[in-house]
This record gives structure tokens, sequence and C-alpha cells, in this order.
């Protein structure tokens, strides 16, 4: 049986104004997006800002996309051409028309067979030399490197054992695959966002919880920890406004109607043997007294249709249509 939805309206606000938010981070160094482009379902913003891979990655995942995933000859051809057509050698880095060198989300892990930092797989990769990728090396990260009268190359930072790390680029492309990112989320202060980012994901495929978080971590995330009511009605009226504006297709719904989206919260037996991801115990977290004590080793997700949207427990290896993450870096917005 259902439990009646907490007495709060939902309003259509996707932007929840905190009273009471803790103080905001420091401002993060300055990036400014400088073309945006699109091909396909997905849509493509290049930024000039010397980063390195992680911080690079960072601002994509918390700005609802992923650092650039290339996966067919037609994507690398529409990247390149769109390169070519703003000049971008021009008005990235130093701007004096020479290389310049622009990160994409290529991480070589053979171990995990873990390639693209948005998790898709390698479907494609450009032939070697001529033009293509310069060497393919085990434990790398790549970058676009574009030269004046040239086709880019995908091309390895070095020494790969530190070029994940520590090597900068003069910018890079983030991309937003529109079918999988269903919104981006934050609490504000003062009208500014904060540092948490959280981002509402329809996979290509559902997914257990398991897997929904893995693929959150993917983000440089968890599932979402809910601990105060600001989060909680920030991610209950985003939800909502979803639901309202049909963003989930038939397929994605129960026999209720309803828009299921995992959230990090796992009961075990009890609220003290019980934890949400971030580590906050159960009996600790928000609303403690909206867990089921006798549904045992069960997750949480958030249940949504028009006129009912609150937190409900399901099976673990449920597969769901869609989940929330939660992301925190300084790197986050400008």
């Amino acid at each position: 049986m259902e439990r009646p939805p907490p007495q709060n309206p939902l309003t259509p606000a996707l932007i929840f104004q905190s009273p009471n938010p803790p103080p905001p981070s420091p401002p993060p160094p300055s990036v400014s997006s400088v073309f945006n482009f699109t091909f396909g379902n997905s849509s493509y913003s290049v930024y000039n800002g010397s980063r390195t891979f992680g911080q690079a990655e960072m601002f994509c995942n918390t700005n609802g996309g992923s650092l650039l995933s290339v996966l067919s000859a037609e994507e690398n051809a529409a990247v390149g051409q769109s390169l070519k057509n703003i000049n971008v050698y021009g008005i990235i880095g130093n701007g004096g028309g020479g290389t310049v060198t622009l990160w994409m989300g290529l991480r070589i892990n053979q171990t995990s067979k873990r390639y693209w930092t948005d998790g898709n797989d390698l479907t494609y990769l450009p032939p070697l030399f001529n033009g293509g990728i310069d060497v393919f090396a085990d434990g790398g990260c790549y970058s676009l490197r574009c030269a004046p009268g040239s086709d880019c190359i995908w091309s390895l930072a070095v020494p790969p054992t530190l070029g994940c790390v520590n090597v900068t680029r003069d910018g890079f492309i983030c991309k937003i695959d529109n079918n999988r990112y269903k919104g981006v989320y934050y609490l504000t202060r003062a009208g500014q966002p904060l540092g948490t980012v959280y981002a509402l994901v329809r996979p290509p495929s559902p997914v257990s919880w398991r897997q929904a978080d893995d693929n959150c971590k993917t983000m440089n995330g968890r599932l979402v920890s809910i601990n105060t009511a600001d989060e909680y009605w920030l991610l209950i009226n985003s939800t909502s406004n979803l639901v309202l504006r049909n963003q989930f297709p038939p397929s994605d719904l129960d026999n209720f109607g309803n828009v299921r989206a995992w959230i990090g919260l796992q009961f075990i037996t009890s609220l003290e043997n019980s934890f949400w991801v971030d580590g906050t115990r159960a009996d600790r977290g928000y609303n403690p007294q909206g867990i089921v004590l006798t549904h045992y080793y069960a997750c949480y997700a958030i249940y949504c249709r028009i006129g009912f949207c609150d937190w409900q427990s399901t099976w673990c290896g449920d597969l769901l249509p869609a989940y929330i993450c939660e992301l925190r870096n300084e790197w986050s917005r400008r």
C-alpha cells in the first residue's frame, strides 16, 4: 500500500530556493563556452580553459553531460568539421591560429573494459596514424589535437601514467545525450547555485540499484543521499515537473503510471544497520519515519505520477528506467 505523499505543494520551479543552506563553495576558475553544435540526439559544447582531464570531466558531469565520446565515423567527421567551421585554432588557447588540444572522454582501461567516461563501449576507433589516432595505450587519456589544414587527431596525453592526472589541455568538449539526461538541478543561495548538483538520468536501458550507483560513479558521483528537507523537495518537485511535461515514454511507466528513479538508500533489517550511499545511517538521514521497516534488503526509489510523488521501497534487483546522481565538486559552475 502506498503511503500518502507529504503535505507540501509541488511547485513548477526546477530550482529550489533553500532558506538556510550551507555556505557556498569558493568560486571555480573561469571557463567559457565558445561554441555549441548538435549531431543526432546529442548536443556539444566547446570550452576554452586550461584544465586537467579530471577537472574537465567533472565540469561536464555537473553541467549535465560527459566529456566527448565519439561512437561512429560519422560523429567523428561531424565533430571535426564543426571545429573547422568555427576556426577553433583562432579562438581556443592563445588564439594564435596554431595547433590546439581539446580533452575528449577516452580513458582506456583494458582490464575493466572501460573506455569512454560516459560508459559507452569503444564502438569506433579511427585508423592508427595518418590523421586518426597517434597511439593506442592502455591507461591513457586522450584529447583532440587539431591543426589548420588537417583533420583532428586523437592524441594520447603523455606520459600515460601522468597524462590523466597532471597534463592540461587548451580546452575540452562536453557532450549531452538529450535522450539520456532529463534534468540537472541544484540548490541555491541568494540566487547562486551551491556546489552540489543533482542529475536525473535515463540510461539506454533500465538498470538495477547497484548498476545505477556504478553509473553515477563514472560521473564522479553516487546515487543521491537525501539528508535535508531542501534536497527532498528539490528532487520531488523536479521529478514531478518531468512527469507533468511527459518527459518519459509510456514504456518507462509501471502499471500505476509511475516514473521510478533510484536514490541512494538501501535498507537491510533495521535503521541502525542501513545506510545512504554517502555513509549516513538511515536513522540519522532525512525522514527515517518514511522508511518501511518490514521491507528487508530493499532499495529506495522516487515514484512519481500525476498527483503523487514520494520515495518507496522496491527490490534492489528491479530494473528501473531512471536514477538520480549527486555530484559534488568545486569545478561545477561558472
